[in-house]
């Protein structure tokens, strides 16, 4: 009996590294590494991604002719931690909870920190068809790419829950349809202009782009769900990952929002996913 037990002793110690790094019964992120634990530890935080983002709209023109738009774009980007030490701490969780222990000292305030500069692309396809009686069809049939190596997309708040001695981390919104992204495509070559042939351009294939006329995009798209972690795990662990996605609620209207008086119909798909780290910097 007692050698049993010391199978099952050895057993779990050789595993223990797998258990806590697969951390179950914690969903909504991962925590890796443990290393030494400390009082106090400063964060940073680095954020990598893709997107994919598809308008199809048939309808008219003004002048009653007959159109048609069907663009498309997948997007990636690759933020790291800044490189400036100053700006790579501003996440700072003392554990034990000073506010738990002194009972009179103040709880923590809200922190935020952005991830650093780093690469982004965005490729893109646009088939603009517009058919006039007694005309030629008219059509921009064109690929694109752009790349920026732009300021950092992506963060996250985190805010202390006393009652359960943890931060509740939440994502804010990534860098998807960044300005200097779709600046930089939509002045590639294979693609020139906003009007080709009298054929107007949407610019629907940047994420967060709707047709015109069609109801607003939610500001957060970007955002992904909150996770709970708690204080302790930020004193035993180098590196704690979110996964983050497009949710339900905030996905694109359906039929893009367009009035049914408007004539116009419209399909949308969408898609984000990504991974927020926060990588310990400082060790107390």
């Amino acid at each position: 009996m007692l050698g049993a037990l010391s199978c099952v002793v050895l057993l779990l110690a050789g595993t223990g590294q797998a258990l806590a790094r697969h951390k179950p019964g914690k969903p909504g992120y991962h925590a890796l590494h443990p290393t030494r634990v400390t009082e106090q530890t400063g964060w940073a935080v680095s954020y990598n991604g893709s997107s994919s983002w598809s308008v199809i709209e048939t309808g008219s023109t003004s002048n009653g002719d007959s159109s048609s738009d069907d663009e498309s774009s997948r997007e990636s980007w690759n933020f790291g931690v800044p490189k400036d030490s100053a700006g790579a701490t501003g996440l700072i969780v003392d554990f034990p909870t000073l506010c738990r222990v002194v009972h009179s000292y103040p709880c923590p305030s809200p922190m935020v920190s952005l991830a650093g500069a780093g690469p982004s692309s965005l490729t893109f396809n646009i088939d603009d068809v517009l058919t006039s009686p007694g005309s030629p069809t008219q059509e921009v049939n064109c690929a694109g790419a752009g790349d920026a190596d732009a300021a950092g997309g992506g963060g996250v708040k985190m805010f202390y829950v006393k009652a359960d001695n943890s931060y509740r981390v939440e994502p804010l919104g990534g860098p998807a349809g960044s300005t200097a992204l779709t600046q930089s495509a939509e002045s590639d070559p294979n693609c020139p202009g906003p009007n080709t042939e009298g054929v107007p351009i949407s610019g629907d294939w940047s994420p967060g782009v709707l047709p015109s006329g069609s109801g607003p995009m939610p500001q957060n798209y970007g955002v992904g769900k909150s996770v709970l972690i708690p204080a302790g795990e930020f004193a035993k662990y180098s590196e704690i990952e979110i996964p983050v996605s497009l949710l339900p609620i905030n996905a694109p209207p359906e039929d893009c929002g367009m009035a049914a008086s408007s004539g116009d119909h419209c399909d949308v798909t969408s898609s984000w996913s990504g991974i927020i780290t926060l990588h310990r910097v400082s060790h107390g």
